[in-house]
């Protein structure tokens, strides 16, 4: 396996490991995908957001408590990898989820660094239909 294609395979098993811990409103978890310092922007029921990650958590527990379990995460949850590009120590995932604190589908585009050896999400933007 070539050095690119082991990259791939990593950044793929970070953005499994971010699916979960999504899903479950780990926090934990999610301090263990996303860089301290990473950024979380987009469209979010027609309000645009611009927030550091701390912001996103406090969020996304608001919205899973204030949500119906089913809705938060229905049945047809889902996701797919549309895209990995890795640039030596860089990357880009286009991810698109489905299913997810109520929506039918999210396109997320996750940049990520690699940092000190492992892989960090340090930024994402995101949309929803």
């Amino acid at each position: 396996m070539t050095d690119k294609e082991q990259d791939e395979k990593a950044i793929a098993e970070l953005i499994a490991r971010w699916s979960e811990a999504a899903k479950a409103v780990d926090i934990p978890k999610l301090r263990e995908i996303y860089h301290e310092s990473c950024r979380f922007s987009g469209h979010f029921t027609g309000e645009y957001l611009d927030m550091h990650i701390e912001a996103f958590y406090t969020i996304l527990e608001e919205t899973k408590h204030e949500m119906d379990p089913d809705q938060f995460i229905r049945p047809d949850f889902g996701q797919k990898i549309l895209l990995i590009d890795v640039s030596n120590d860089i990357a880009m995932v286009k991810l698109e989820r489905r299913g997810w604190v109520g929506l039918d589908r999210f396109i997320f585009y996750v940049n990520l660094n690699r940092i000190a050896g492992r892989w960090w999400v340090v930024s994402t933007s995101f949309t929803h239909d």
